[in-house]
């Protein structure tokens, strides 16, 4: 049922883009145990602590990895190409071709036809490679020799030049061109000999292709479909008529790819870049992406002298270097990421900014998601009750489902916790104590996303609204207005609801619950007579329905919302947070988009309050959980003088931000807090809403699995 509502709302989320977007010490609370943590996770492979001496395959000497930038010469234009050649590394920019040498910057002719550059490669016969577009807007390909001077140029017409080619790569008897969309191969004419279109029009794009010992391969990256994960893929293909011959590699989050000196295959994905046998599928780790500090590098990896040239800056070199001797030594705290493959980056790069600003710490993070084949949720618990948890955990959620693994169970109090200090009107009104357990804080949010339902001001005017003053409401409406729109069923409209009631007829602390009542047939039956029929939700002026469906994820949500309700919602009057109808509460729920927590088993609790300090403060996408922050982003969108038609739509009105402040003042309702419950009691309801049973008879099919549950959690 739950799902069933997620795909009826990313039919909705499609509509609402005419709104604005928008780790030992004595166990401690909190402190993991077989009994406390949810049954069966999976944790990855050991990480290296940083200064770990590491032995070359070849020579036995110790080394680490640098990740080393060269800036481009001042003012020269956005990279866009790299590629090695003799002892130099030659640089393309929009407009520019250089060659650095021991530090310095020449600058290199252009053929006479060049109008900007695409792609760069090295012929293994001596010179290199230039694929650029012509002032004709023709493609061409230009041979340099070893003294930087154009020996050919050869014009190729293969496919549609409003294709952007970012990767040029020569093979034998001709070369492969690489966009987005298509990979081509053709002759040392330019003759296209072979062609290869992904049309599927399922969103997914090329990021690099690699030819290894006669095997050819493309990488496809994550690509989404509404709400339900596409994976990732390494497809090998035929390197003559370029056929799909097998998907080597999926579901990895892998993001970019090329080849070493040694001739392997490499490929990147969150946690670290590994070389990849083809024929065999082994793996072999080269170095992880944390002990760089930096985020996994994307794209295309051309082999230098000593690792990789990688385009991970648009205004510098960038080379992946090994370097001898051992790392510098740091204290090593290790942070797990729980997030969906694609959802970690936020995170990632919060933890290479720690890294990067002087601390004498060093966070290693490590990604656990189902979503790949390795450190799965199942292995992560496995580590914990085998008394190997990480020293801090990051929670990270879209907000539509519950975390996998409670705080509570697997982290310390933060109230507790030295050096580090929250109070509850540090963070959003009613967070703190919606939070706290038992007394104790047990995850620090950071980002929070709200649901509600916006409402013209001339029928609702004050947030919230009872179902009773709905129905007011919409006789006041008139026969032309719905409650909802057409999209919010029965189910639906159930499933967005109940979590406002859970308080009211589940008691955890005794374990009981109380279905089998009057006032909850009456909630089941107002689901069902004023949800809507389904249909896709209706762009046209013929439907009028009093509530519109809002998700506020970002602080630009708030953006032009004045102006987008009354251009695109017809409210001229304004528009009022109405959130669901319900009795005791203003109906807007919260979740948390992102939260940190600190292991009952934390190596370094100093370390820890360190960490923790330095993300209260640090700027994330999501609604700040923290006020003062919220209000200072809200400060500098804030509409200043005179608004236009132009400036009101990117700017945060003083009526919007009042509007939105007295959301808050009314406390949303935490959401996502027993999604397993939510489960239960929508699949029960089904049927009532369905017709094949009726309120009562459904009501107690509830009550019974639901004290089941509760025995199972509460005992």
């Amino acid at each position: 049922m739950r799902n069933a509502g997620r795909k009826v709302l990313a039919l909705v989320l499609a509509g609402l883009m005419m709104l604005p977007l928008a780790a030992c010490r004595k166990q401690q609370p909190g402190a993991a145990n077989a009994e406390s943590l949810p049954a069966a996770m999976t944790v990855s492979d050991s990480l290296q602590e940083a200064g770990t001496k590491t032995p070359s395959a070849q020579t036995g000497e110790e080394f680490h990895w640098e990740r080393v930038q060269t800036p481009l010469p001042d003012g020269k234009e956005t990279l866009r190409a790299l590629t090695v050649f003799a002892e130099a590394t030659i640089v393309c920019t929009h407009k520019q071709l250089f060659a650095l040498e021991n530090g310095s910057w020449n600058e290199l002719s252009v053929p006479d036809d060049f109008s900007y550059g695409n792609a760069l490669c090295e012929d293994a016969d001596g010179g290199f490679w230039l694929l650029y577009t012509t002032t004709e807007t023709s493609l061409a390909i230009a041979r340099y020799s070893a003294d930087f001077s154009v020996q050919e140029t050869v014009k190729t017409p293969c496919g549609n030049q409003d294709q952007l080619y970012f990767q040029l790569l020569k093979t034998d008897g001709g070369f492969y061109l690489l966009s987005q969309e298509r990979l081509f191969r053709v002759d040392e004419s330019g003759t296209t000999t072979a062609q290869y279109i992904d049309d599927t029009g399922d969103g997914r794009y090329f990021a690099s292709i690699a030819e290894v010992n006669g095997t050819l391969c493309v990488l496809a990256p994550t690509v989404f479909d509404d709400l339900e994960r596409s994976y990732d893929e390494l497809r090998q293909l035929d390197p003559v008529t370029l056929e799909e011959t097998a998907v080597l590699l999926e579901g990895q989050g892998l993001c970019g790819m090329g080849t070493d000196a040694e001739g392997r295959l490499v490929l990147s994905r969150a946690a670290d870049l590994f070389a990849f046998d083809p024929e065999s599928g082994e793996e072999t780790e080269i170095l992880r992406w944390n002990a760089l500090d930096t985020a996994a590098i994307t794209g295309v990896f051309q082999p230098s002298a000593d690792g990789w040239l990688c385009m991970d800056d648009s205004e510098a070199v960038t080379e992946l270097r090994r370097v001898p001797g051992p790392a510098s030594e740091r204290k090593v705290l290790t942070l797990a990421i729980l997030a969906d493959i694609g959802d970690e980056t936020a995170a990632m790069q919060m933890v290479q900014d720690f890294n990067q600003s002087g601390t004498e710490l060093r966070l290693e993070a490590t990604v656990y998601s189902e979503t790949q084949e390795e450190n799965t949720l199942d292995f992560l618990r496995t580590q914990i009750m085998a008394g190997d948890a990480p020293d801090l955990f990051c929670f990270v959620s879209s907000g539509y489902h519950e975390r996998p693994i409670a705080p509570q169970k697997v982290c310390m109090d933060l109230l507790t916790l030295p050096d580090f200090e929250v109070t509850p009107d540090e963070l959003l009104p009613g967070l703190y104590d919606a939070l706290t357990q038992e007394g104790g804080l047990y995850e620090l949010p950071l980002t929070v996303m709200l649901e509600t339902f916006l409402a013209p001001s001339d029928l609702i005017a004050e947030p919230s609204v009872t179902m009773q003053e709905l129905e007011a409401v919409r006789q006041k409406a008139g026969e032309d207005f719905v409650p909802f729109e057409s999209w919010n069923t029965p189910d639906n409209l159930f499933w967005l609801s109940i979590p406002l009631y859970l308080s009211k007829y589940v008691d955890r602390e005794t374990g009981t619950c109380s279905f089998e009542t009057q006032e909850f047939y009456d909630f089941l039956l107002w689901c069902k007579t004023w949800g809507g029929d389904g249909s896709p939700r209706n762009t046209d002026e013929d439907e009028k329905a009093i509530l519109h469906y809002q998700q506020l994820s970002y602080v630009s949500s708030l953006c032009g919302m004045r102006l987008m309700t009354k251009e695109n919602l017809g409210y001229p009057d304004g528009y009022t947070y109405a959130g669901i109808p319900n009795e005791d509460t203003c109906g807007t729920m919260m979740s948390i988009t992102l939260s940190l927590g600190v292991s009952g088993s934390c190596r370094n609790e100093a370390g820890a309050a360190e960490f923790l300090t330095f993300c209260r403060g640090y700027e994330l996408r999501g609604i700040p959980a923290d006020l003062a922050r919220l209000q200072a982003e809200i400060d500098a969108q804030k509409a200043t003088g005179q608004e236009d038609d132009l400036d009101v739509r990117n700017v945060i009105s003083p009526e919007d931000a009042e509007k939105f402040y007295a959301l808050l003042e009314q406390k949303p309702v935490l959401k996502n807090q027993d999604d397993a419950l939510v489960d239960i009691l929508c699949e029960e309801a089904a049927p009532y809403f369905a017709g094949d049973m009726d309120e009562k008879t459904a009501a107690q099919a509830m009550q019974a699995r639901t004290k089941l549950l509760l025995l199972e959690q509460v005992g």
